[in-house]
């Protein structure tokens, strides 16, 4: 009988690990899970002490910048540990940010439970899977990672002037994007905004 795949599973809620736990606890498909982790912080100590094959994770961690620990793995680990990114959301630049820094596959979590384990499979092999075409396909309507990071500095009640200031952009800057926020979520208001993002699992609140 071959090693089963190691896999460490990071996310912010204690169901979805377990969820996903469940699923690969099947013998059949040769996927073991070795930790799981709903703080984003703890991760790196569990990826020490486990030494996975493979990271199952959601980038939009609420208490840590889930792309800077991607890429922080993928700089201390290399090609030894490979990441697979399981998201609600993944807008086109997020997707092409997420696969520079070095993760080998993006899987929306609304697709069928055996992309997942097929993306786990192959990038344990090496082999770089490329983002499901919803991810492209819809593009216009998706919002930005500097709208994420503006939508969720909107959800913290922060002042336009106040987003400006921290993202080191103008004011007017700032209301173009919110503009733009609007539109792609079809909303007219920051509650609105706030509560779509949530919604569609771009931000917690």
């Amino acid at each position: 009988m071959e090693d089963p795949i190691n896999v460490v599973i990071i996310d912010n809620h204690p169901f979805t690990t377990e969820a996903i736990s469940h699923f690969f606890k099947n013998e059949e498909m040769g996927i073991k899970v070795v930790g799981t982790v709903t703080d984003g912080r703890k991760a790196i100590d569990l990826i020490n002490e486990t030494r996975p094959d493979v990271i199952v994770m959601e980038p939009y961690l609420t208490n840590i910048n889930g792309i800077d620990l991607a890429e922080e793995i993928s700089d201390k680990y290399k090609d030894k540990i490979k990441i697979v990114i399981f998201a609600s959301y993944a807008c086109e630049e997020l997707t092409r940010i997420l696969y520079k820094i070095g993760v080998h596959a993006v899987v929306l979590k609304e697709e069928p439970f055996k992309m997942l384990i097929n993306a786990v499979k192959q990038s344990y092999l090496g082999n770089i899977l490329l983002s499901n075409r919803k991810i492209f396909k819809q593009n216009h309507h998706q919002l930005s990672m500097t709208e994420i990071e503006i939508l969720q500095l909107i959800s913290q009640e922060k002042k336009n002037h106040e987003i400006a200031k921290q993202l080191n952009m103008s004011k007017r800057t700032v209301e173009y994007h919110i503009t733009s926020i609007f539109q792609k979520l079809d909303v007219d208001s920051r509650v609105g905004a706030i509560m779509k993002g949530a919604q569609k699992g771009l931000i917690y609140v």
